[in-house]
């Protein structure tokens, strides 16, 4: 059984549903049409797998918290989400295994156990590297004006890859532990906000991706909310330039 859950209208009145949409509405249901069945069959097919990132992504829109707590539930996201869907290992398993006994066998008797429970999970993608590949995602159709738009999707105003990767690790591990140490390295305010627009562009991308829909469709839709990112940023230095207030 699906049960749909909205505002009923009146089927005459279209001039009524065209002006009722979401604000942040990704994909409307005519750009999909051509492939709506495959996209209703990822769903059914994927939507367990990745139940969790998306139960992730859904408290962006309903639920009232902290910034900082967004933040981190995007982060949260995209690390299951690549968990699920990339290769979660550095190393083959044999390779690491091998590693981690040469360096077990080198310590006192008596470290071994404490230095082995803490390596266990050391075999894993460390969120710099899973960032890394979700920042630069892969391109599928080869032409000058895609692949310039891949390269380029994922960025925040006057910074590079790197620096987004950074502003992640030290906001995650401030929020997350509170270190004193970190205070002045993690993000607060606009930057954050910034931040989370940009962590919730990458999430639904991937999410859009997963269900099949038109490469161009979510590459342009992707594009343009980015680029909404950096319209606002051109604004509030604007603003701050000219001393005028937004408020």
């Amino acid at each position: 059984m699906i049960r749909l859950y909205g505002q009923a209208f009146e089927f005459e009145k279209r001039e009524e549903i065209k002006n009722n949409r979401i604000s942040d509405e990704a994909i409307e249901l005519e750009q999909i049409k051509e492939d709506f069945n495959l996209c209703m069959n990822n769903w059914f097919s994927k939507s367990k797998k990745l139940e969790p990132v998306i139960d992730l992504y859904l408290t962006i829109n309903y639920h009232r918290t902290s910034l900082e707590r967004h933040f981190l539930n995007l982060v949260q996201a995209l690390e299951a989400y690549h968990r699920l869907t990339k290769i979660n290992h550095v190393l083959p398993k044999k390779e690491h295994t091998a590693r981690i006994q040469s360096i077990v066998s080198s310590l006192p008797e008596e470290h071994q156990k404490w230095v082995k429970d803490s390596l266990a999970f050391s075999n894993e993608p460390r969120l710099h590297d899973r960032m890394e590949e979700l920042l630069t995602p892969a391109v599928k159709t080869k032409s000058p004006d895609f692949e310039a738009k891949y390269y380029h999707l994922f960025r925040l105003p006057n910074k590079e890859k790197i620096d987004i990767i950074r502003d992640i690790k030290n906001t995650r591990n401030y929020n997350t532990h509170f270190d004193e140490k970190l205070l002045r390295k993690s993000l607060k305010g606009e930057e954050l906000f910034q931040l989370v627009l940009l962590l919730k562009a990458m999430i639904e991308f991937y999410l859009l991706t997963e269900l099949e829909i038109d490469e161009e469709i979510v590459l342009n839709s992707t594009w343009d909310k980015v680029n909404r990112i950096d319209t606002r940023n051109s604004i509030i230095e604007a603003t701050r330039s000219s001393n005028v207030s937004m408020w």
